[in-house]
């Protein structure tokens, strides 16, 4: 008898304690990374992901509490078993699914990154041509116009007036000439007459061809390297002053890529400083770019990175009793128009 009183004790203590724990709220942890999960201007939280999980918890009849805490601390809480759930813009990636587990995806987009759109291109090929090495080059050019110039006024200055015996006179004509010839312009209002300078004007014409071929090429390359400061791309990844939010999923993709980023709390932050030139790049998802982006307009460009698909989910303890309740009402959820007017509400339709 004290046996049976004691197995229906141990059971009815059992179950009481289920309730209890029924009965506590569901500890969800969330951070701020909008438009997934974020709070508005009275202080709730909401986003894309928050009323995902929202939609759950009403078809299941759960209480929950949201606690905020950093990207680093919801992972290792819902393994430790600290959150029962983690609900923001988390990622799925082989690296966490050692730890934890997830839902089932409910939103595929890609890895982007932020750049400015720059200043008018006229001023950075004018900021090219301003350069030291640029004045080497005139430098350069202006000292072999003189030498030819001394060749033809030295052949020239007694038997043809058109370049006068007086140096600062006919060597000043020498130089037009030179110049003209140069760039082939020729007026002909100057041209030598006897056999060295005209031998010195052969060879000055080959060379020209040469010297105005090299400065082209020099002059095509400053366009073009000024429209790559100006127009930033895919290639930013590798490139410049890249900044990522530590732990991410851009921070990861710019270590393989052998390139040591700028670290930022929060992809506002790398936003903000993107904006004022401390960077040149923000590599990080594409939702949460284009939502800080918009504060900024069209000074702020994005490109999304295809080859870098990223799906998210909601983050659980491993062999969660809640994971087959979840993607159940999840799927039913994402298939329906109500999930269509949520992300048309938090998400960019297109992206440049």
């Amino acid at each position: 008898m004290n046996r049976w009183r004691y197995t229906i004790m141990v059971w009815v203590g059992m179950m009481l304690g289920l309730l209890n724990a029924h009965a506590e709220p569901l500890k969800i942890a969330t951070r701020n990374m909008p438009p997934f999960s974020f709070r508005n201007n009275a202080g709730t939280w909401t986003g894309l992901s928050i009323e995902l999980w929202e939609y759950i918890a009403k078809e299941m009849d759960w209480d929950y509490v949201y606690e905020e805490t950093t990207l680093t601390n919801l992972l290792q809480g819902v393994a430790d078993g600290a959150y029962d759930l983690g609900v923001a813009g988390i990622t799925i990636t082989s690296d966490r699914e050692r730890f934890i587990d997830f839902s089932q995806p409910y939103l595929a987009s890609y890895l982007g990154v932020a750049y400015t759109r720059g200043r008018n291109p006229w001023l950075t090929v004018l900021e090219h041509f301003f350069t030291l090495s640029f004045f080497k080059i005139l430098l350069g050019m202006a000292g072999v116009l003189l030498l030819a110039a001394l060749g033809v006024w030295f052949f020239e200055r007694n038997k043809n007036p058109q370049f006068s015996n007086l140096p600062h006179k006919g060597l000043g004509a020498a130089f037009w000439w030179a110049a003209v010839t140069m760039t082939t312009v020729g007026y002909g209002d100057k041209a030598p007459k006897t056999a060295g300078g005209r031998l010195v004007g052969l060879l000055w014409m080959l060379v020209s061809l040469i010297l105005l071929t090299a400065f082209t090429a020099s002059i095509i390359s400053t366009l073009t390297v000024a429209s790559t400061h100006v127009n930033k791309t895919r290639q930013s990844v590798t490139e410049g002053r890249v900044g990522v939010v530590a732990n991410s999923s851009g921070d990861e993709l710019v270590r393989q890529y052998h390139v040591t980023p700028h670290y930022f709390p929060d992809a506002k932050t790398a936003v903000d400083a993107l904006i004022s030139n401390r960077i040149d790049a923000v590599v990080y998802d594409l939702p949460t770019l284009e939502f800080y982006g918009r504060e900024h307009g069209p000074a702020c460009r994005f490109s999304k990175l295809t080859h870098v698909p990223q799906h998210y989910g909601l983050v659980l303890p491993e062999n969660s009793a809640m994971e087959n309740d979840i993607n159940v009402v999840l799927l039913r959820i994402t298939a329906s128009g109500d999930w269509q007017d949520i992300k048309g509400r938090y998400l960019k339709e297109e992206t440049d």
